[in-house]
C-alpha cells in the first residue's frame, strides 16, 4: 500500500510537540536577562503577502535530512556559531502583541532567550507601515515586560526599517515612542531616501508601497522633520552590486541628501552609485538624510555604514533573482551583521573612534576593490565576476582627514562565449586614490583615482 504524505498541519503539530517535548518551550515568566541583551528581528516588504515571510528572511525552524529539528539562514548561523537561543517568532494580531503571540517552534524560555522574530501579521503586509509599525511597537513593549530587557535591538530588513523610524521618530498618532526602549537600529538593504525606480508603478498595484516613493509624505516628514532618538544607535549595513540589473540614477534620492550636488558626485562610487537591485546604495544611508545631521550635531554619535558586496547570482526562486532578496542568506552579510551587533554603544563609542586609522584602512581596501571590480565589469560588460584579491595595497601619504594610496589587485571573471564553455581569466588591476574622510571616519570625497587594467 503507498503510504499517503502527511499534511502540512499534521506535520506542524508533531513538530510542536517536538519542541515541547524537548527542542523547546513555551515561554515562561520573565527572568533578569545577561547583558547579551535581546534581539528582534523585523522581516521586509515582499510583493507577496505571506505568513511565512518572516522564517523566508531570518530562518526556519525545521527537520534536516537526518529528522534532527534545527534553525536554518541567519537565526541558524546566531544559534551554531555564537551559542545564541532562539525565543520564538512573534506573530501580531490585529496590531496588538501579547505574551501568548509567542509561535514556541524551536523557543526557549524567555528568560534564556537571545533572539526573537517578529513576523508582521498579514493585515499589516498588505495595510502598509504604520500597521507594521504599531505592531514592532507592540512587541518592543512585549518583549521588554516578557525578558526583563531593558532595551532591544533591532535588526530590520528592507522596508521594516523605515517602519521602524515612523515610530521611533514619532511618526504615529496616540503611540509615542518611549525613550529607552530601544538600544540600536541596524537596517540592511534599507531605502530610507525611498525606491524611486520600483515604487511608483508598485503602488499602483499594491498600496503598501506607496509611502516608498521618494515624494511620500512619510519619507518627507522622517527625513526632513521628525527627530531621530538621541538614545538610540543607528548602524546601515548597505547592499552593493554595480552588477545588478536596475536602472536607477540615483537622482530621484537628492531632495534628501543634505550634501551640495558637487559634493554627491564627489562620493566615493562604492557610496554613490550601484544597488542591489532594488535599493540605490544612496537610499540605504541614513547619515545623508537632513534629521541625520541633527542628530550627529546634537548627540556627537555617528550615524554608521557598513557595505556588504555579497556575489551576484539568482537563486533557485524567482523572488532571488536579485541581490536584495539573497543578500540575507550569504554568510558574509550574517558575519556583518553578528560584528555591528556586538559593537559596543554609549559611551563605549569612544574606543570605536580611537580605530580611525584602521578604520580608513579598511575603507581603502573595500573602495579599491570596488573600483577594480568595477573596471573589470567595464572590460568585460557580460562577464562574472569572481574574487578580487588586493596584491599591494601602500598608504602614499596620510592625514588627519585623508590619505592616498598605490594598490594592486588581481580580479577573477568569467566570461561566457557563444557555442563553447564560458572563459575563466584573471585581470591584473593597478591604480592609485586620493581619499577624503569626514570626522567620523566616513569617506566622503574620491579627489585623484586613475585604474589600469590589463590580462
Amino acid at each position: 500500500m503507498t503510504r499517503s504524505t502527511p499534511r502540512p498541519n499534521i506535520l506542524r503539530i508533531a513538530l510542536l510537540v517536538l519542541s515541547i517535548l524537548g527542542f523547546g518551550s513555551l515561554p515562561l515568566a520573565a527572568a533578569p536577562h545577561d547583558a547579551r541583551g535581546v534581539t528582534l528581528l523585523l522581516q521586509g516588504a515582499g510583493p507577496a503577502v505571506s505568513s511565512k515571510a518572516s522564517e523566508e528572511t531570518w530562518g526556519e525552524y525545521l527537520p534536516d535530512a537526518g529528522g534532527r529539528l534545527h534553525w536554518t539562514g541567519f537565526a541558524g548561523y546566531l544559534v551554531r556559531q555564537h551559542g545564541w537561543r532562539v525565543g520564538g517568532v512573534v506573530r501580531p494580531r490585529a496590531e496588538q502583541v501579547l505574551a501568548e503571540h509567542l509561535d514556541p517552534m524551536g523557543a526557549v524560555p524567555a528568560g534564556r532567550a537571545d533572539v526573537y522574530i517578529l513576523a508582521s501579521s498579514l493585515p499589516a503586509q498588505e495595510d502598509g507601515f504604520d500597521s507594521r509599525a504599531r505592531e514592532l511597537a507592540s512587541a518592543v513593549a512585549m518583549l521588554r515586560s516578557l525578558t526583563g530587557a531593558r532595551q532591544i535591538r533591532l535588526v530590520a530588513y528592507s522596508a521594516s526599517g523605515v517602519a521602524a523610524r515612523i515610530w521611533m521618530q514619532g511618526g504615529l498618532e496616540n503611540q509615542p515612542y518611549p525613550p529607552g526602549s530601544v538600544d540600536r537600529l541596524i537596517c540592511v538593504a534599507t531605502p530610507h531616501l525611498g525606491v524611486g525606480t520600483l515604487a511608483r508603478p508598485a503602488a499602483w498595484f499594491w498600496r503598501r508601497y506607496g509611502p516608498l516613493a521618494p515624494d511620500s509624505d512619510a519619507l518627507n516628514r522622517i527625513n526632513r522633520h521628525l527627530a531621530l532618538p538621541p538614545d538610540v544607535r543607528f548602524i546601515d549595513v548597505v547592499i552593493q552590486s554595480s552588477a545588478a540589473p536596475l536602472v536607477d540614477s540615483g537622482r530621484s534620492y537628492r531632495p534628501y541628501v543634505r550634501l551640495p550636488e558637487t559634493q554627491v558626485r564627489g562620493l566615493p562610487p562604492l557610496l554613490r552609485t550601484g544597488h542591489d537591485g532594488v535599493v540605490h546604495v544612496l537610499s540605504a544611508q541614513l547619515h545623508l538624510a537632513p534629521t541625520a545631521a541633527r542628530y550627529e550635531n546634537e548627540t556627537d554619535q555617528p550615524i554608521q555604514v557598513v557595505v556588504c558586496t555579497p556575489p551576484a547570482g539568482p537563486g533557485d526562486d524567482v523572488r532571488d533573482l536579485t541581490l536584495h532578496t539573497l543578500a540575507l542568506h550569504d554568510p558574509s552579510v550574517w558575519q556583518t551583521l553578528w560584528a555591528v551587533l556586538n559593537k559596543p554603544a554609549g559611551d563605549e563609542d569612544a574606543a570605536w573612534r580611537e580605530r580611525a586609522a584602521a578604520t580608513r584602512s579598511e575603507w581603502t581596501r573595500q573602495i579599491v576593490r570596488h573600483l577594480a571590480a568595477t573596471a573589470v565589469q567595464r572590460r568585460h560588460p557580460t562577464g562574472r565576476i569572481g574574487a578580487t584579491e588586493i596584491v599591494r595595497c601602500e598608504i602614499t601619504e596620510r592625514g588627519a582627514y585623508g590619505l592616498g594610496c598605490a594598490w594592486q589587485t588581481q580580479c577573477e571573471t568569467v566570461v561566457p562565449r557563444l557555442f563553447r564553455d564560458p572563459d575563466s581569466r584573471t585581470c591584473d588591476v593597478t591604480g592609485s586614490l586620493m581619499l577624503d574622510f569626514d570626522r567620523f571616519q566616513r569617506p566622503v570625497a574620491l579627489r585623484e583615482s586613475a585604474v589600469a587594467v590589463s590580462e
